[in-house]
């Protein structure tokens, strides 16, 4: 399953690689893939809905053939968010519907509630909690703290060398317990395996991470909302 790739230049500066495809006035979807991921995430919905919807999937900035800069400041979350409404506008897209996983998700979360209001009909989120209740849970629960600690892997600058030296993949082995690696097909997996040996997008990809204003606690802090914090 291929798609078209469109150049879009957005005023920021950024230029994002993006699938568009369905009716150009027909109501609009816009997809946000997750990490380390791309517009292809979406490749079955997009297959799905492209008849009655206007689906647009870019690969966010950092990924694929996207804009990738390298300094952490560039992947805070207003520039991600901003980047959404910015390629709407550069699509000629008044409102839509936002669709996000992982960290696409998370986006999709700041574009929902982002003061934009009249332009989001609808966010639909998955493996992405609300970022007040992800931090929440990330100073209380055991097991969320344990499952997220490999974030603190990825914003080690203790591990640059192995991401210069080994693309993304060898940060991942370190950092990542997968699941089913099998259940990728073969194919989609070998293009992801490609796309993290691009030194300059594995750090892009990172960034989201070092750039986050998330805290996660070593194991051995205490569990317990720190006095004064105040949620995002």
């Amino acid at each position: 399953m291929h798609f078209d790739l469109k150049r879009v230049a957005l005023p920021n500066g950024i230029h994002l690689n993006v699938v568009d495809e369905g009716p150009t006035h027909a109501p609009v979807l816009i997809f946000l893939h997750g990490f380390p991921e791309s517009h292809r995430t979406w490749r079955h919905q997009i297959a799905h809905f492209k008849d009655r919807f206007r689906c647009i999937a870019p690969d966010q900035r950092g990924y694929r053939g996207s804009s990738k800069p390298q300094d952490v400041a560039a992947y805070t979350p207003d520039k991600l968010i901003g980047d959404v409404f910015l390629l709407a506008d550069a699509l000629g897209i008044g409102s839509f519907t936002i669709v996000g996983h992982d960290w696409g998700g998370a986006i999709a979360w700041g574009v929902a509630l982002g003061g934009q209001h009249a332009r989001v009909n609808k966010a639909v989120i998955a493996n992405a909690p609300h970022p007040s209740i992800f931090q929440r849970l990330l100073y209380t629960h055991p097991g969320q703290r344990a499952a997220s600690q490999y974030i603190r892997g990825f914003r080690d600058p203790a591990n640059d060398a192995l991401v210069k030296e080994h693309g993304l993949t060898g940060l991942l082995l370190k950092e990542v317990k997968w699941d089913r690696p099998s259940a990728m097909e073969p194919e989609e997996r070998e293009a992801l395996l490609l796309d993290w040996q691009n030194r300059d997008a594995a750090f892009g990809m990172l960034n989201y991470y070092r750039a986050s204003p998330i805290d996660v606690p070593l194991m051995d802090a205490p569990f317990e909302v720190p006095a004064g914090y105040t949620p995002p």
